[in-house]
């Protein structure tokens, strides 16, 4: 009986530091579709870059968004990436973004560059890259 007893407390560890692992190493993240991945990504690094104080203030009154992508599978991620941008319809500035999606040895990602421009000047007030590691292909 204690024996029996003793297991199921080890295994029941096991469980617990495998879920605690899980968690802290986003596991679920990993199980998302590259389309999902990258809109979590790119979401995260707009609240990251905010939180920084890396995004300008002009950037919370965009009130035209143009998001463009090579010819390569980043192309179907765009339309739902577009509706996640908020918008201000008295805003003076266009973002326009760009994607690349990239594959190198065994990972696969996007390349993503922002440039904010004033609407009425036309020139760009801010521009940025970023490169998401999104996941291995098998």
């Amino acid at each position: 009986m204690r024996k029996g007893f003793g297991f199921l407390l080890v295994l029941l560890s096991f469980v617990i530091l495998g879920g605690v692992a899980a968690i802290y190493f986003k596991a679920d993240y990993f199980l998302l579709s590259p389309k999902e991945k990258f809109i979590e990504s790119f979401q995260n690094d707009i609240a990251l870059l905010k939180k920084s104080g890396t995004l300008p203030e002009a950037y919370s009154h965009i009130r035209e968004v143009e998001i463009k992508s090579d010819n390569s599978p980043a192309r179907d991620w765009l339309d739902d990436l577009k509706r996640k941008i908020p918008r201000d319809q008295n805003g003076t500035y266009k973002l326009s973004v760009m994607v690349i999606h990239w594959i190198e040895a065994n990972r696969y990602g996007a390349i993503v560059q922002y440039n904010l421009v004033d609407l009425k000047s036309g020139n760009t007030v801010w521009e940025f890259s970023r490169t998401f590691k999104l996941g291995y292909l098998l």
